[in-house]
């Protein structure tokens, strides 16, 4: 919980829960400390996807392969500290631990517009031959 544990809640999570659903957890100013699990996944969790997450002034968005896959209005601004940890694939103490086996990740500092987004999976999926 929170970048040094006991409960601080400052950070960012993301994990597929069971191979079902998406998990996240994001510190803000309307929920405080909320989880949030998004409806059933709808590809493959055995073959390597392309999935962005983003947090924009109170959105959350997910997308798999170049696509929307999933939306939540509210949980209004951030509301972590400057040393807030970003965890992808499980919380700090093992919980929500999943079967995710990242092969490559980027962050940007800046919000991707849907067309960069499809652009990058468009880019990956042909270097990487994804189907």
């Amino acid at each position: 919980e929170g970048s040094t544990g006991g409960g601080s809640g400052q950070q960012y999570l993301l994990t597929l829960n069971n191979l079902t659903v998406f998990h996240y957890r994001v510190y803000n100013s309307i929920t405080g400390w909320a989880a949030t699990d998004t409806a059933n996944i709808t590809f493959d969790p055995y073959q390597y996807n392309h999935i962005v997450w983003q947090f924009n002034n109170g959105t959350v968005y997910i997308y798999v392969n170049g696509t929307l896959f999933h939306t939540d209005t509210t949980r209004g601004y951030y509301n972590g500290g400057t040393d807030s940890a970003m965890f992808l694939g499980a919380r700090n103490d093992g919980s929500y631990s999943s079967a995710m086996l990242p092969a490559m990740y980027k962050h940007y500092n800046r919000v991707l517009s849907s067309i960069e987004i499809q652009q990058n999976y468009n880019e990956l999926k042909k270097r990487f031959n994804l189907t």
